[in-house]
Parts: structure tokens; C-alpha cells; sequence
């Protein structure tokens, strides 16, 4: 084809589509439940208030509201919501910005204040769709330690202090995808620390007024006293997901440059469901409406909690108060994953199982595209599910085995995708496999992985992989060298030596200093690959980085003066 050549931007090299947007076209097929969105229920959107307002709204202002409109977005509805900002977070905000749903907020906070490179504290787990357009803006993303009681302050500050972030994302209250809460005890220390270290807090809070029980906790901007906090809202869970109406709120400074973003990206919100809005807000709708939805969603809740109670002992699962998820943990020892346990679960990013599995029901992790990660507890030689588990999944996956004696191996099974070719008139179908991962998911004996057949297939995925693909087969290969014999060592070290670039922007775009000096200590690197590589390090502000590998340059290639010019050890 005459577009094999075209070589698309580097930002998209770790990304595929949005697993969340794959959620959207299961679920609008009639008759399908999901668990895997968090979408509203059917029963929940106000179709019929939503007709009226279009109605009334087109007959009374129809012609502006047809028109272009202003990114700063539709008059009234700045008025009605500036009103209900502030009885929402119970403070004062300088401004407010309608976005075409909260996702467009992060992405014009990420486009306003991320440069490749860039540190994002996020939660551990957090949101995808959010995590999808960080990445895409090329951020390093750095999870921060949570309890059951949301981000630990001081855990929260050990990574502002090592890793000097631009950005902290957080959804505070029933997380998605855990359900936690953060505690309101946390939330003052959290806006506090931002201050400390002037790092910008996305407060995203979707599920703020789904409460069944409980009481509201304060929101973090209400603690924020210099502008540190933007907080970010939506319509889309308590009015409807299909109007795309969202807001930010906070500096105005900050907003005034979401602005100019958006003046590229949209140019406005639409009119249309501005206006609906807003006029939603007017006509006092929306607190009787927040009423009958919680009332339904806690009967929901309540029944999948009554169902979560049926799963094996040991099973652990949060009991939120709010919102639309639940987090289950499933007990060490499961021997078997039944049928469809995990079809379309498009958010599920990582996995960790012990070595038991020994049967994976039909298309027990089919379409699970986010699948990224797993961790399997395994020692050397142990018979394990992994083959099975393999055997449905298509996208790049990193594994990591780990024993008694912690992590042992790491492997990355690169993307595969199939194909099938009709000959006419016959009707022969040829079956065309492209991607390395199809033959590396073919490197076992029986249960037992055979890392003789995995290295195998190096020399050849060198001709069909990319260098990104290459560099973190090759690198975790080395670094977790489990039977890996001298030849494929050989390929291995040559590679990374050969592109070191991509290892220079491993380190500065991972912040990465451990790897840094397995690199020098492995003379993956030069003096001259150290030194660009601090250079990077210094224009992307990562100070101390930069330091850090300057000390590692001399360390490992220091250059002899003349008087150091002869020594014993030379003879």
C-alpha cells in the first residue's frame, strides 16, 4: 500500500484507541449491560425535560444559538454556572471555562502546562481515559502510594520531592476505578502541599453529587488559598453523557490559556447543549433529578454488593458510598477463570495473578485492550496460566515474574494483529499474522515458558518491530537476564548500544536514574551518550537528574589528566 511508509508522530508510539470510547459502541447495542464504564443508566437521562428545553430554548434564542458562539463559552450559561460552581465547592472561583465534557478539560490542562517529559503524579489505580491524553502529551506518569482512604499526604509529598512534578490528577471522590473516597482530613494537607511545591492540582469530580450515604466531604479548591487547584466538573453523570457539557473552574490565568487551547481544538462547546444546561440549572431541575437517580443507583449498588458476597473467600471489594464503581480483589489460589470473566473489560490495565491458573474459560479476557500489564507469581520453571492468558490477548503486554526472591524475569509480548485473505473464486481464506507477539506467545513447553524459543525471535522482530517495541524487549531482557544464554545476549547488548537514543530518552522521560547507571555500569552508554543525555535532562528542567548524570559520566568514563597519564594498571 502506498502508506506503509507514513510514519505517524512519536506521541502515538505507546498509544492505541481509547478503551473507554470501545465501552460506548458495546453498550449502545440494544439489550447489553456493562460494568466496565461507569456510564449512567438509561433510566437516568432526562430525554424528555432535555426535548422540552431544545424546544424552548431554539424558539426563544434559536438564531445565536445556531451561530459560532464564544470559546469562553454561551453567556447565560457562564452567569447560572459561576452560581453553581461556588455552591458546589463552597467557595469563591475566579473563573469558570464550559468544555466539551471534563475529559477536554484535562486535555487542555495537559496541552496549557505539559511538555514531553513533564512528571503527572496520578492515583494508583486512576482513570484511563485521563492517563490516554497524558501520555499522548508524552508526560511520565508517577502513581502515588493510596490507603483506603485515598492519596497519603506523605507519600504525596516524598514524590513531589523527588520527582518535581508540573501536574497532581486526582479524582477525590468515589475514585474511579476503586469507588475510595479521599478523606476530608486529606484534602486541606493535599492543596496545602501544592502550594508548597507549585504543582497544579486537576481536581476532577464527576461523582461528587452521586452520594447514597454519608456526608459530602469539602472540595479540595475550597483549601486552596493561591490558585494551585482547577477544579473539574461535569454534567455528564448527573444530567447526560450526550450533551458533552463540562466546566473547569479556578485561576484565570490558567483558564485564559485552556481558552486559547480550545480556540484550536473546538473552537466552543455547543450552543445547543450549553443552553440546555444552563436552563436545566435555571428551572431548578437538578436537585429533585440528583434525588431519583441516587435513590436508583443505590439499589443497584446494593444489589451488586449482595452479589460480590457470592465470590470465593478471600475475595476483597471497596463498599463505596457514591458514585458508579466498585474495586474487587480476587484471593491468591484461583485455579480457574471462567467464561467471559473479564470480556470487555476495556479499563482493566493491569493484572496480577498467582501461578495456579490451569483453566481460562472462552474468551475469559476477549477485547481487553488497556491490558498492559501483568505480574505473575511464579518461580523459575513453574508451570503457569500465562499461555493461556496469551492466547486472547492481541496488544503489547509487559509480564513480570516473580518469585520468593521477588521479580526474575521481565518479557514484553509485543501487538499481533490477524488477518484473512478471500481467493475467489475458491473461497480460500489465507490467514496473514503481522507482529512479532504471535510467535513470542508461542514460546512454551507445555505450561513452562522456554526462553531459548522467546529469544528466538529477536533477530526477526528487528526487520518488522519498532525501535520502542526493540528497545523494551531488549532492555528487560538484559536487565532480568532469567536463562539467557551468550548469543542472544550478544543481539541484545548490540541493539541497545546501537540506539542509544532511545535509551537516552528512556531515562529522561522516566526520570530514571537507576537505569541510567545500569546503562553507563553496562557501557549500553558512552561518555558522549551521558553527557547529551544531561543535556536533555536540563532542558526539560529536570535539575537534579541532569546533576546526577554528570556525576555518573565522570564516574564511569572519567578522562585521565596528563599526570594520571601512566599507571601501574596499564602493564
Amino acid at each position: 500500500m502506498a502508506l506503509d511508509s507514513l510514519r505517524f508522530a512519536h506521541r502515538f508510539d505507546q498509544i492505541s484507541g481509547s478503551a473507554i470510547r470501545e465501552i460506548f459502541k458495546m453498550i449502545a447495542k440494544p439489550g447489553m449491560i456493562s460494568f466496565a464504564g461507569g456510564n449512567p443508566a438509561a433510566s437516568a437521562l432526562p430525554d424528555a425535560e432535555c426535548a422540552e428545553i431544545a424546544r424552548d430554548v431554539l424558539q426563544k434564542d434559536g438564531k445565536r444559538i445556531l451561530q459560532y458562539g464564544a470559546t469562553e463559552g454561551y453567556p447565560p450559561l457562564l452567569e447560572s454556572l459561576h452560581a453553581y460552581v461556588e455552591q458546589q465547592l463552597g467557595c469563591a472561583v475566579p473563573a469558570v471555562l464550559p468544555v466539551t465534557g471534563s475529559t477536554q478539560a484535562m486535555d487542555l490542562l495537559c496541552k496549557a502546562l505539559i511538555d514531553p517529559g513533564d512528571v503527572i503524579l496520578v492515583e494508583n489505580p486512576s482513570f484511563l481515559g485521563n492517563m490516554q491524553c497524558m501520555r499522548l502529551y508524552q508526560a511520565t506518569l508517577i502513581p502515588v502510594e493510596s490507603d483506603e482512604n485515598g492519596i497519603i499526604p506523605e507519600k504525596l509529598e516524598e514524590a513531589l520531592r523527588q520527582y518535581h512534578p508540573k501536574l497532581l490528577y486526582t479524582i477525590p471522590t468515589f475514585q474511579n476505578p476503586t469507588g475510595i473516597t479521599l478523606s476530608a482530613d486529606r484534602r486541606k494537607p493535599i492543596a496545602e502541599l501544592a502550594a508548597k511545591y507549585h504543582v497544579v492540582v486537576a481536581e476532577d469530580d464527576p461523582y461528587r453529587d452521586l452520594r447514597y450515604a454519608g456526608e459530602a466531604c469539602p472540595s479540595i479548591k475550597s483549601f486552596d488559598k493561591d490558585g494551585w487547584v482547577v477544579f473539574l466538573g461535569s454534567f455528564s453523570k448527573i444530567i447526560s453523557p450526550g450533551l458533552r457539557v463540562g466546566f473547569m473552574a479556578g485561576d484565570a490565568g490558567i483558564l485564559r490559556k485552556c481558552t486559547v487551547g480550545k480556540q484550536s481544538t473546538d473552537v466552543h462547546t455547543a450552543n445547543l447543549t450549553q443552553a440546555i444546561v444552563d436552563q436545566y440549572l435555571r428551572l431548578g431541575l437538578l436537585p429533585n433529578h440528583i434525588t431519583s437517580i441516587c435513590r436508583s443507583y443505590k439499589a443497584q449498588l446494593d444489589a451488586m454488593l449482595s452479589e460480590l458476597s457470592t465470590f470465593p473467600k478471600g475475595t476483597t471489594y471497596t463498599r463505596p458510598d457514591g458514585g458508579l464503581f466498585i474495586f474487587v480483589t480476587l484471593p491468591e489460589g484461583i485455579k480457574k477463570i471462567g467464561n467471559f470473566a473479564f470480556y470487555n473489560a476495556t479499563e482493566l490495565a493491569e493484572l496480577e495473578l498467582g501461578s495456579g491458573i490451569d483453566t481460562l474459560g472462552s474468551d475469559a479476557f476477549m477485547n481487553c485492550r488497556s491490558l498492559s500489564r501483568l505480574l505473575l507469581h511464579a518461580d523459575p520453571g513453574q508451570k503457569t496460566g500465562l499461555r493461556l492468558l496469551l492466547a486472547q490477548l492481541s496488544s503489547d503486554l509487559e509480564v513480570a515474574l516473580s518469585g520468593e526472591n521477588g521479580v526474575w524475569a521481565k518479557l514484553l509480548f509485543p501487538e499481533y494483529y490477524e488477518s484473512y485473505d478471500e481467493i475467489a473464486p475458491a473461497h480460500i481464506f489465507g490467514r496473514n499474522i503481522v507482529g512479532e507477539g504471535f510467535r513470542a506467545r508461542q514460546s512454551f513447553r507445555e505450561d513452562v515458558l522456554d526462553f531459548a524459543q522467546y529469544d528466538k525471535i529477536f533477530p526477526q522482530a528487528c526487520v518488522d518491530e519498532s525501535e520502542a517495541t526493540l528497545g523494551r524487549l531488549a532492555l528487560d531482557r538484559v536487565r532480568y537476564a532469567a536463562e539467557l544464554s551468550e548469543a542472544p545476549r550478544g543481539l541484545y547488548e548490540e541493539y541497545l548500544k546501537a540506539h542509544s537514543g532511545y535509551l537516552i530518552r528512556r531515562i529522561t522521560d522516566d526520570r530514571d536514574l537507576e537505569l541510567a547507571e545500569d546503562c553507563c555500569s553496562r557501557k549500553f552508554l558512552t561518555r558522549e551518550d551521558v553527557a547529551a543525555c544531561a543535556m536533555r535532562a536540563g532542558e526539560a528542567d529536570w535539575a537534579e537528574g541532569a546533576a546526577a548524570l554528570l556525576h555518573l559520566m565522570q564516574q564511569y568514563f572519567a578522562e585521565k589528566t596528563p599526570d594520571e597519564r601512566y599507571s601501574f594498571d596499564d602493564f
